[in-house]
């Protein structure tokens, strides 16, 4: 308790330090825009800490941006449909009102002397372990007779002898709601309930919550408080094994059923949902008890809920991740009707768990998961059985938040640090890289259970590395145009993408430095120039600075100036040559070899 404690405190301290990181870095990257280039490679920092930021702030508790929550649903889809295990888990049988049940015996809702007689059917005949209902019966029975002959009893032929000898024998087979309460009554039979979130209306009574919290506890926790209820026909619920919920106020944004609540707490009372209780009595009615930490006096947070010797992890409102084993067809469907005319082998029904519920289109009960677009609501309650059962529920514990905070800051660090001495093809082959690593830890800990957040790393790797190649375009360029305005008719292309990467060396101060200087111009330029006309002196002019400047620029020279038939160089600057002085003589041997050339 003191570890839970202390952490979700340093995350909370943490929270407000990486907020603080947010404006600070959005203001500096600004400031120093602002300055132009004089900080261009700490811009570059900052902006790359900027995008760590968003996601480190992204990670926290209680802290949700839409879109990277969207893409979050993604991707853990993405993950849930390709690590699927795609078996049969044929300890819990779905009983179904199917369109053949239907076709057989009208359309729902029937008389309730078929589901009491289906509850006899599955306990006597073939010995089942427990039934759960994934519907509710807050309404009597309207094929039930007991209407008219109440009214045939108030009539004058109640007073008849013969009919006061029949009615009582007649009520006790009308009444279809007392022979399902009575089947009910004899076995372990677990009916479903409706909590409202937003509609206050309580229609009949719920049962006994499993606990009772004091205020204090209550308001602390961030389960479900739902406000109403539905609850079943008053002779139906008390005579039931247990009572769970079936709705889910905790679907997301798309409508998709990715997690699900197995507790919800009713004025102080706490409530289990259909999966837990009907997992309750399968395992002989182990106890349900919370794990809950007090932060402080205004907080509680909850991470398991223990059933027997199962921990089960939940999140703060006390729900699962539903991991699915499969789309519809994860478990074994058998119609009503066939259950009723015991069509079934006894085999395939004894000591196994039975959820009665629909598939058919028309009852409404189809649900949208990342799986299926259009599951059985009865089959979401399977998965969730199954996977308590086998201890499957992925498990995502405050403590693993430090464990994504610290992955974030190392995958920055690296995508921050290690490209900037790496070619563009390098930098991609690096990411590439970096996002199958990332990708391959995240599918490895959520075989373990552990459900570790995957689109911030990996977004944050893809932010950094378009922050990477885009510098080079955007700002790289503008550098490059800047030294090829100050050096580019003088410096040769080489040493102008040098500069680029060196924009230190670019500097209009001055400086002394030993350099080796070449000046070179045309014997006899002036009674040359006397006997050729204006365009025949500049074509010549031409054909001799060309191969001359070529000279110098092969030898990493710099030209100081033209000076009419004239040409100064120099070695040494703006880069910085050990050996100036052979490269400036290596250009003026080369010259002469190109006059020779000229002069043929």
């Amino acid at each position: 308790m003191w570890v839970e404690q202390h952490l979700y405190l340093l995350l909370k301290v943490t929270k407000n330090l990486v907020v603080v990181i947010n404006i600070f870095y959005n203001i500096n990257i600004f400031y120093n825009t602002m300055k132009g280039l004089k900080n261009i490679k700490f811009q570059k920092i900052h902006l790359n800490i900027f995008i760590l930021a968003i996601f480190l702030f992204q990670t926290l508790p209680n802290i949700s941006l839409h879109l990277l929550d969207a893409l979050e649903r993604i991707a853990s889809d993405i993950r849930l449909r390709a690590t699927l295990p795609h078996i049969i888990d044929d300890r819990i049988i779905i009983v179904d009102i199917d369109e053949k049940s239907i076709d057989s015996l009208g359309q729902w809702p029937w008389s309730r002397d078929h589901l009491a007689n289906l509850i006899d059917i599955l306990f006597d005949d073939y010995q089942v372990k427990v039934v759960g209902f994934d519907i509710l019966f807050s309404e009597a029975d309207s094929h039930s007779h007991i209407k008219a002959l109440n009214e045939l009893q108030a009539s004058p032929l109640g007073k008849d002898p013969l009919f006061q000898e029949e009615y009582f024998n007649l009520r006790k087979k009308m009444d279809y709601d007392q022979q399902f309460a009575n089947a009910i009554k004899k076995h372990p039979v677990i009916l479903g309930t409706i909590f409202q979130q937003k509609n206050p209306q309580q229609k009949h009574q719920l049962p006994a919550p499993i606990s009772m919290l004091s205020d204090e506890l209550s308001d602390s926790l961030q389960l479900y408080k739902p406000i109403g209820f539905s609850a079943n026909l008053p002779r139906l619920q008390q005579d039931a094994e247990k009572v769970g919920f079936f709705d889910n106020p905790n679907i997301d944004d798309d409508g998709q059923y990715r997690r699900s609540p197995l507790l919800q707490i009713f004025q102080n009372g706490i409530y289990p949902s259909l999966a837990l209780a009907v997992t309750q009595v399968a395992l002989e009615n182990v106890p349900i008890n919370l794990i809950v930490h007090p932060i402080d006096e205004n907080l509680s947070i909850i991470d398991q809920v223990q059933l027997g010797s199962l921990l089960i992890p939940v999140d703060n409102s006390a729900s699962i991740q539903i991991p699915y084993l499969g789309p519809q067809g994860s478990f074994i469907y058998l119609s009503i009707i066939d259950v009723l005319h015991k069509k079934i082998s006894k085999e395939m029904l004894q000591n196994k768990i039975i959820l009665v519920g629909t598939s058919a289109h028309g009852l409404l009960d189809l649900r949208t998961t990342p799986v299926d677009k259009a599951m059985p609501g009865i089959e979401i309650h399977a998965n969730m059985i199954s996977a308590i059962l086998d201890n499957r529920v992925p498990t995502h514990p405050t403590a693993y938040l430090v464990v994504e905070l610290f992955n974030l800051l190392m995958l920055a660090l690296l995508m921050i640090l290690i490209p900037n001495k790496l070619t563009p093809i390098k930098v991609i082959i690096f990411t590439l890289l970096l996002l199958f690593v990332d990708l391959k830890l995240n599918a490895f800990a959520w075989k373990q259970g552990i459900d570790l957040t995957i689109t911030p790393p990996l977004l944050l790797i893809f932010s950094i590395f378009i922050v990477h190649m885009s510098w080079g375009f955007l700002v790289d360029n503008r550098k490059k145009q800047i030294a090829i305005k100050l050096f580019g008719q003088y410096v040769p292309p080489s040493l102008v993408d040098e500069l680029v990467l060196k924009p230190e060396l670019i500097t209009q101060k001055s400086q002394s430095k030993e350099l080796s200087v070449l000046f070179a111009d045309v014997r006899n330029f002036t009674q040359i120039s006397e006997n050729l006309s204006p365009e025949q002196l500049s074509q010549l002019l031409n054909e001799l600075l060309t191969p001359m400047t070529e000279a110098i620029y092969q030898t990493r020279g710099t030209i100081d100036k033209y000076m009419g038939d004239a040409i100064m160089a120099f070695w040494g600057a703006p880069i910085f040559e050990v050996n100036h002085a052979a490269l400036s003589i290596s250009a003026a041997l080369d010259m002469q070899q190109k006059l020779i050339q000229i002069n043929h």
